[in-house]
C-alpha cells in the first residue's frame, strides 16, 4: 500500500484478473467434486464417506511406445472380438456343411449276431419257430435314409450361408476398423506426450518470468501489467500442462483397452 509504482488503473486490472481467477477456481472445484463423487460411486462407497488419495502428485507414466505395427498386431491377437468371430465362423461353417449334407441320402450298415446255448434242452430245427435258448446266427443290415422336403433343405442352406457371409463381413469390418482405432489412439498418445513436455517446459519458463516481473515491479523498473501478464501466462501454461497430462494418461488406458492387453 502507498507504493509509488502502482497506478489506479493497475488496481482495476488486478480486480479484473481476480474475478477471472475466482471463476476458474469455482469451475475447477466443481469438476473436482463431481469426479470425487463419481469415483466413490464406482468403488461402491457411500456418499457420506470420505477418503484421501495415497498420492496427490500428478505422475507421468513413462512407458516407451513401440512402433504402431506392434500394437496393431497385438490387437489382432488379443482383442476378444477377433477371437469370438473366429469361433463363430468355425461354428457357422459346420452348420453350413450340416445343412448341405441333409440334401443327400444317408447310408448305414450294421452287423448283427446272436448265440445262445442251453444244456439239457432239445434243439429245434424249425425255421418257423425261434429257439431263444439254443441258436446261433449272424448277418449284416444295410439301409439308406433320404429326406424329400421339396426345397426346405435348400432354404436352410441359404440361411446358413447368409449367416456365414454376415460373419465374414463383420470380421472384414473389424480387421479394417480396429487398426484404425488403434492408430488414432496411438497418435493421440504421441500428441499428448509432446504437449505434456512442451507445456511443462513452458510452465517452468513462465514461472521464472513471474519471479523476474515481480522483482522488477518491486524495484520500480517494471509495470504491474508485465507482472499480471506473466502470472496469467503461467496459469495458462500450468493448466494446459495438467490437461495434457490427463489426456496422455487417458490415451494410454485407451490404448491398453484397444489392443486387449497392458501396454507395459
Amino acid at each position: 500500500m502507498g507504493s509509488t509504482n502502482v497506478k489506479e488503473s493497475d488496481l482495476y486490472q488486478v480486480d479484473s484478473y481476480r474475478a477471472e481467477a475466482t471463476r476458474f477456481r469455482a469451475e475447477a472445484e466443481k469438476g473436482m467434486r463431481t469426479a470425487y463423487f463419481a469415483l466413490k460411486s464406482m468403488m461402491g462407497m457411500p456418499a457420506g464417506v470420505d477418503f484421501e488419495p495415497a498420492d496427490r502428485s500428478l505422475p507421468l507414466r513413462q512407458e516407451k511406445l513401440l512402433e504402431l505395427d506392434h500394437y496393431v498386431k497385438e490387437a489382432r491377437v488379443n482383442r476378444p472380438e477377433f477371437k469370438q468371430l473366429s469361433e463363430a465362423l468355425a461354428a457357422q461353417e459346420s452348420l453350413v456343411k450340416g445343412a448341405v449334407s441333409d440334401r443327400y441320402p444317408s447310408f448305414f450298415a450294421a452287423a448283427v449276431g446272436s448265440f445262445a446255448g442251453a444244456p439239457g434242452r432239445d434243439h429245434l430245427s424249425n425255421p418257423y419257430i425261434s429257439d431263444d435258448f439254443n441258436h446261433a446266427y449272424g448277418g449284416i443290415v444295410a439301409g439308406a435314409k433320404w429326406n424329400l422336403d421339396f426345397g426346405i433343405a435348400k432354404a436352410k442352406i441359404d440361411k446358413a450361408k447368409a449367416e456365414y457371409n454376415k460373419l465374414l463381413n463383420t470380421k472384414a469390418s473389424a480387421e479394417m476398423n480396429i487398426p484404425i482405432q488403434v492408430a488414432k489412439i496411438y497418435q493421440d498418445n504421441v500428441e499428448a506426450l509432446t504437449a505434456v513436455n512442451t507445456y511443462k517446459d513452458a510452465a517452468v519458463a513462465t514461472r521464472k518470468w513471474v519471479v523476474t516481473a515481480m522483482a522488477d515491479f518491486d524495484m520500480g523498473v517494471g509495470t504491474a501489467d508485465d507482472m499480471l501478464r506473466a502470472i496469467e501466462r503461467y496459469g495458462q501454461n500450468q493448466g494446459k500442462y495438467i490437461e495434457a497430462l490427463f489426456r496422455y494418461n487417458l490415451s494410454l488406458a485407451e490404448l491398453e483397452n484397444a489392443i486387449g492387453m497392458k501396454t507395459w
